[in-house]
């Protein structure tokens, strides 16, 4: 809760906004869901609560991978905790700290 009000956790809305970008019709739509997951990546990285496998697992390698290559922002996956340079799948796209929203 924030001031009285009910809010997702980031990560729960950092999971949705990735499974989303892949199903939107419109590269307008794909642009604003990677501008959204760019930001939560970074807010997740300020603020210290490094996203899970569990709690994201839309994050996986291949779709790291397609929005590095697609839309740039590797350093923002990086800061939050995910190894975008591992070879190997969902295992390797756990952060380095496990932390919970």
């Amino acid at each position: 809760m924030v001031n009285g009000i009910r809010v997702l956790k980031p990560t729960l809305i950092l999971n949705a906004k990735c499974a989303s970008l892949l199903g939107r019709a419109s590269e307008i739509k794909k642009s604003s869901d990677a501008i959204d997951i760019g930001f939560l990546l970074n807010w997740c990285a300020d603020e210290r609560i490094y996203p899970t496998a569990s709690e994201v697992p839309n994050a996986t390698k291949q779709f790291a991978d397609y929005f590095i290559a697609t839309y740039g922002d590797a350093d923002s996956w990086a800061k939050a905790g995910y190894d975008v340079k591992a070879e190997s799948q969902l295992e390797d796209m756990q952060p380095l700290a496990e932390v919970s929203c």
